[in-house]
């Protein structure tokens, strides 16, 4: 048998029922000759969320289960405006919080399913860096915008959803109080996302983009896409989701709509879950008062972002 494969998912009460999906998604494609060994923070769960998720523990995946509490010191930290709950916060203590000789971790926020095995990301080399990350295509089009706001000279903004962390790195350079001490100086946009990016700066690896597809680079322009990640153009966009060892839901969430991007795949994997026999109910994206606004704002900055770049590359 490999060496063991760990991963690390936080949860709380609310959000049980997408953890389960996501952990079902992660040993329903895994290898059978790997094992894995999956962490759940978990604040305030109920015994009986716990129950469901030891459901999916099988002989070769344990299933491990760190209560924790006190998230009410995160609430100063939260913005309406962006869904991280306080205990999506906890992801800065996961050096303290996971057991102390576990030197690698593979986290994955809640919205995600996996595809594959997770064996290519996880065997990643890491050893001289905090992280090996995936590019957030939020920066692409203004790459100044997360530079100045963050006040940093490093390039690329990664995305805080998949991240390969090297605990061992990061316990030694006392990692976890500097992402505390930056929030509690600091009011940025993202959240985590940007408190990771501030703090990290380029002591990371950046990986490849099926390690992480976000579903927000959906409504951009594939020729774009394709650019920034240097990956090859198919015939279709379809066919990067084969390719993806994990899709993340970074926007609508499929637990909440089901007809757009992949919501279909997310539901594959609720009805392989516990959660089975329970009742689903999702709304139509096109009944959203909101969606064909935001997706309308979104192209017309995504259009004069492009003419500004161009405007900029020819002079």
């Amino acid at each position: 048998m490999s060496a063991i494969i760990s991963i690390c998912f936080i949860c709380d009460e609310n959000y049980v029922m997408p953890t389960v999906v996501a952990i079902t998604s992660v040993i329903a494609n895994k290898n059978y000759t790997e094992r894995y060994d999956i962490y759940v923070v978990a604040n305030g769960l109920s015994d009986e969320s716990i129950a469901v998720l030891r459901e999916l523990e099988t002989e070769h995946d344990r299933i491990f289960i760190i209560q924790t509490t006190n998230s009410e010191k995160y609430n100063r930290f939260v913005m309406k405006q962006f869904p991280v709950t306080t205990t999506d916060l906890f992801k800065f203590e996961l050096p303290d919080l996971l057991p102390a000789d576990l030197e690698k971790v593979l986290y994955l926020d809640r919205d995600i399913i996996v595809q594959k095995d997770l064996a290519p990301i996880f065997n990643e080399n890491i050893e001289n860096v905090y992280a090996g990350v995936v590019k957030d295509y939020y920066a692409v089009f203004d790459p100044d915008s997360f530079q100045k706001r963050l006040n940093v000279k490093h390039k690329d903004y990664f995305n805080a959803g998949v991240l390969l962390l090297n605990l061992k790195k990061m316990r030694e350079d006392h990692v976890p109080a500097l992402l505390l001490q930056y929030r509690k100086s600091h009011n940025d946009k993202f959240m985590d996302q940007d408190t990771f990016n501030a703090v990290l700066k380029e002591n990371v690896k950046y990986l490849s983009f099926f390690y992480n597809f976000m579903y927000h680079c959906w409504i951009y322009d594939t020729k774009d896409l394709a650019d920034y990640y240097g990956i090859q153009m198919g015939k279709s966009r379809y066919a990067w989701i084969r390719d993806a060892l994990i899709i993340h839901f970074t926007w609508r969430k499929p637990w909440q709509y089901f007809d757009f991007f992949a919501a279909d795949l997310w539901l594959h994997y609720y009805l392989l879950s516990p959660f089975k026999n329970r009742l689903l109910v999702r709304e139509s994206l096109n009944e959203d008062p909101d969606a064909e606004k935001i997706i309308a704002a979104l192209r017309r900055d995504i259009k004069k972002q492009r003419e500004a770049l161009l405007l900029k590359r020819e002079n």
